[in-house]
């Protein structure tokens, strides 16, 4: 049951894995890594985005678990990116300039419970 929810999870997300995402004036582009999260496309392996553990935080009424763990438990930022085409992607965003989409966040949450 899972895997069928995070396949249509993953099938239904706005955005292609190869957009640019834009804020404050400069252009992201995301990519895929091997362990399946999504992340910044100059994120390197030793990269946060990559390398930081994914842990659940204190969700109450409704709020997103991916921006709770990313405020709470991975010491990063919020931010919303949009491409142009009315797309949007949330991300959480760390020290070293990485970041990881909340549908990377939600995914290991999901699969930990």
């Amino acid at each position: 049951m899972k895997l069928l929810l995070l396949l249509f999870f993953y099938s239904s997300t706005a955005y292609s894995l190869d957009a640019l995402f834009e804020f404050g004036g400069k252009k992201f582009e995301i990519k895929t890594l091997e362990n399946h999260r999504i992340v910044n496309s100059d994120c390197s392996k030793d990269c946060l985005a990559n390398s930081v553990d994914i842990l659940a935080g204190e969700v109450e009424h409704g709020e997103d678990p991916a921006a709770i763990a990313c405020l709470q438990k991975m010491s990063g930022g919020v931010l919303q990116m949009h491409d142009g085409n009315q797309n949007e992607v949330s991300v959480c965003v760390f020290k070293d300039g990485s970041f990881l989409t909340f549908d990377s966040i939600r995914g290991e949450l999901y699969f930990k419970e």
